[in-house]
């Protein structure tokens, strides 16, 4: 069952990324906030 494992790790890396796009994008309006000193923000 070396397919199912390989699906089953597949499917935890995109859970990790969606969880790390989500905590970078919340990060980014987190210090956006804090540091309002006039810069433009990224993207």
């Amino acid at each position: 069952g070396g397919r199912t494992r390989e699906r089953e790790l597949e499917e935890r890396v995109r859970k990790l990324e969606a969880q790390v796009a989500y905590l970078k994008k919340s990060i980014a309006l987190k210090a956006e906030k804090s540091s309002q000193t006039g810069r433009k923000p990224r993207s």
